[in-house]
């Protein structure tokens, strides 16, 4: 508690923010207002009455609930009691040990643990895949719309091994020096 931090706020932000919804934002960023707007004019949706700005303030409002606070309060439900149990209790930092008081330690070291666990693991191994794979189809119209490169499976095969190459490399140079340059970069 009386240490400094490892990391300036902005080197944090730039991590969490390469790490957490930054695929996400550039992905959707434009494209959610616009068919919360598209959907206001076809009159699929309540506020399909006012005006166009009405309706373009509208969407984006609802953009910015999806992003702002309520995807950044579903992260710390999830992060929360990852940092208590291991900062603060001393724990290992698995996802088991956050239903120590819910389930006793004796079904937390058995195989319930080991499934909330393997739920875990698995779950963050499909959001990856979800993030990559939207960042790839957002490269690959990059590439498509400033130097013609067409749009395939086969660029999308290599752009995903750049970017996992990249990703390795990162993890594999540490924190210190791969992830927080890259985040740094990257933002």
């Amino acid at each position: 508690p009386d240490k400094p931090p490892k990391y300036s706020l902005l080197t944090w932000f730039a991590m969490l923010f390469s790490a957490g919804v930054g695929v996400g934002l550039y992905f959707f960023g434009v494209a959610e207002p616009i068919i919360h707007f598209d959907d206001m004019q076809e009159g699929n949706s309540r506020w399909y009455e006012g005006s166009i700005n009405e309706k373009a303030m509208n969407a984006l409002n609802i953009s910015w609930f999806h992003w702002g606070f309520t995807a950044s309060a579903t992260y710390c439900i999830a992060a929360l009691p990852l940092a208590y149990h291991h900062h603060v209790v001393g724990r290992p930092l698995t996802e088991s040990n956050c239903f120590t008081a819910l389930i006793g330690e004796k079904y937390v070291q058995g195989i319930i643990g080991c499934i909330i666990d393997l739920v875990s693991v698995i779950s963050t191994m499909f959001g990856t895949a979800t993030s990559l794979g939207l960042g790839t189809k957002s490269i690959n119209a990059g590439l498509y719309y400033a130097f013609g490169i067409e749009q395939n499976l086969s660029n999308n095969l290599m752009i995903i091994w750049v970017v996992t190459a990249f990703a390795t490399i990162s993890v594999l140079t540490g924190l210190d020096n791969g992830i927080r340059r890259l985040s740094e970069i990257n933002f």
